[in-house]
């Protein structure tokens, strides 16, 4: 089928804008006609280093007609808010994660774009890693029987003054500390391997920082299908960036460290010693806005729309929910 090539605008020129340009700029299919900031220097430089037409007036943007859908790469206490104006305007959005800070302002955004009619997707792009497929499509195909228990780590290290450059040490701007800024990812992946989840327990501290929200935190799971799980996840490690995954069933484990994917039977060696490597920079943006391209084209909705970018969102506030309370939160 035939298709016009789709307009993209990025709104937010900061750090992960630059995954956004490279994945529009690969993708058939797509081309990328603006971007906008709030700072005109950010927008400036942006528009310097990538040789498109910058501006700080969203609401021009908006107005455009050969902008058919706006990437938005703006601090979450703005994505739907942004994302709002947008889909009214007529504008298919991808908002990176979280798809909100609240569940009220997730539900209003997949109202507004269902009511309008464009399509609204949101980046959780770890789930389309390389060796995640590669171990769903293991434990899709029963080659560790049904899994009963998953670990999930996250570990790495952001300075003080991280935290202290746009407040994000308040969680105003973010939600929350680790467990929605960095482990949300995580946890997207969780859902995606072992289903949903029926009730979750978890602490948070503060123990590297001098700040409001958590740099360490841990969540215990059980999940519908009855198995258990837990994450653990912190920005105050001092080491290498450390993410392992490990998933048990009767017949066997399967565990990667992003890298390397490994599967045992029996205690000792793996019998299979997979070593799949991280994928390339913006390669995981660019399967999402390949895909998003194909659902307005196919008038279906992308694979993770906002129904689906929910979800783990959901799930971070019941973690929240029960750090603040010390009780046991069903979903």
């Amino acid at each position: 089928m035939d298709r016009k090539t789709l307009g993209f605008a990025i709104i937010g020129c900061g750090f992960i804008s630059a995954q956004h340009t490279w994945a529009i700029k690969e993708t058939e299919g797509a081309e990328l006609r603006v971007a906008c900031d709030v700072d005109a220097g950010r927008a400036a430089a942006f528009s310097a280093q990538h040789g498109v037409e910058a501006t700080t007036d969203f609401e021009a943007i908006l107005r455009r007609d050969d902008v058919d859908v706006v990437n938005i790469c703006t601090l979450p206490v703005l994505h739907a808010e942004m994302a709002l104006k947008a889909v009214q305007a007529g504008k298919h959005v991808l908002v990176e994660k979280p798809i909100a800070t609240t569940l009220e302002e997730a539900d209003q955004m997949i109202a507004a774009a269902r009511q309008a009619g464009v399509k609204l997707a949101v980046i959780h792009q770890m789930r389309f890693s390389t060796i995640n497929q590669r171990t769903k499509e293991m434990l899709d195909a029963g080659t560790i029987g049904k899994p009963f228990f998953i670990d999930v780590t996250y570990r790495t290290f952001r300075p003080q003054a991280y935290f202290d450059s746009n407040e994000r040490g308040t969680g105003r701007l973010d939600g929350g500390g680790a467990f929605i800024t960095h482990a949300i990812h995580d946890l997207d992946v969780i859902l995606m391997l072992m289903g949903p989840v029926l009730c979750v327990t978890a602490r948070k501290a503060v123990l590297g920082h001098v700040m409001e929200v958590e740099d360490m935190g841990m969540a215990l799971f059980e999940f519908e299908s009855g198995a258990m799980g837990m994450l653990s996840t912190s920005t105050c490690v001092k080491r290498r960036h450390d993410r392992t995954v490990e998933i048990h069933g009767p017949e066997g484990t399967l565990f990667h460290n992003e890298k390397v994917l490994e599967h045992y039977i029996t205690r000792g060696q793996p019998i299979t010693y997979e070593e799949i490597g991280l994928d390339a920079p913006g390669a995981l943006h660019k399967i999402q806005m390949q895909d998003l391209i194909e659902a307005i084209g196919e008038d279906r909705e992308p694979i993770i729309s906002g129904e689906v970018a929910r979800r783990p969102l959901a799930l971070v506030k019941a973690i929240y929910e029960s750090c603040e309370t010390g009780r046991l939160v069903y979903q």
